[in-house]
């Protein structure tokens, strides 16, 4: 059996991206409906139940807030680690292909499976906004503070994650252009490319839209890193199969 057939891919859970969505959407909604609950009892005199609706729906938005940004976080970790795995696959069998190759080619695929590991996404960023985030909690005022440094190092995460993503597709297909000219391989399958994306556009987008653009990033690129990982399952023992023969 190819080595190809041994290896585990992992997924990006879209059904936490989307809950997260669902929490993100909810967490606001419940605060502006305990908003008016407490201004309408407040309005007709009745201050202590308008006092126990404003706690009341405050409890459940920070819930509901919580919820949504653990989901967040589980699935900024899933982007990183699926991508990670990808790569650290691709290596391992091209690194087989490699030694079984006994003509030029054998340089090229080298110079590729070298190459590979530059583009392992780095999670210390993503980890110290995870830090940051959660002292922000208990810091009082200086939780603003807080939340702008994690900012950066989530750009950063985001930043690793793009580049990664770029730049392997990019290293495949020429890869995959040079095995068709040396090794004739052709075939039906192709791997999915996901869209370039600046870290910079989606913070300004995700700023102006109030968090609208965050969450649509959160679905769609769960959903694109799945293709990608998806078709490039499907190529991988194609090519194992072409390069060992």
């Amino acid at each position: 059996m190819a080595v190809s057939g041994f290896l585990q891919e992992n997924r990006v859970s879209v059904i936490s991206a989307v809950l997260a969505v669902i929490f993100i959407i909810l967490t606001p909604i419940v605060s502006m409906i305990g908003g008016f609950a407490a201004v309408s009892e407040v309005s007709t005199g009745d201050v202590a139940t308008g006092a126990v609706a404003a706690g009341g729906t405050v409890v459940i938005a920070v819930v509901f807030a919580l919820i949504s940004a653990i989901l967040q976080a589980v699935v900024l970790y899933q982007w990183g680690n699926v991508i990670n795995n990808n790569i650290k696959n691709t290596k391992h069998i091209f690194t087989h292909a490699k030694e079984q190759l006994q003509d030029p080619l054998r340089g090229e695929i080298g110079f590729f499976v070298n190459r590979l590991g530059d583009f392992l996404v780095q999670a210390w960023p993503f980890y110290i906004y995870l830090v940051l985030y959660i002292i922000a909690q208990f810091v009082g005022w200086y939780s603003f503070l807080l939340y702008l440094i994690g900012f950066v190092f989530l750009a950063i995460y985001l930043s690793n994650i793009f580049k990664a993503t770029s730049k392997v597709s990019d290293m495949k297909d020429k890869i995959y252009s040079y095995l068709k000219g040396a090794k004739g391989y052709n075939s039906e399958s192709y791997i999915y490319r996901i869209p370039q994306r600046s870290v910079v556009l989606v913070i300004i987008l995700s700023v102006i839209t109030l968090g609208i653009y965050w969450a649509y990033i959160l679905i769609k690129l769960s959903l694109e890193i799945n293709e990608y990982v998806a078709s490039d399952e499907k190529v991988r023992p194609e090519l194992e199969k072409m390069l060992t023969s």
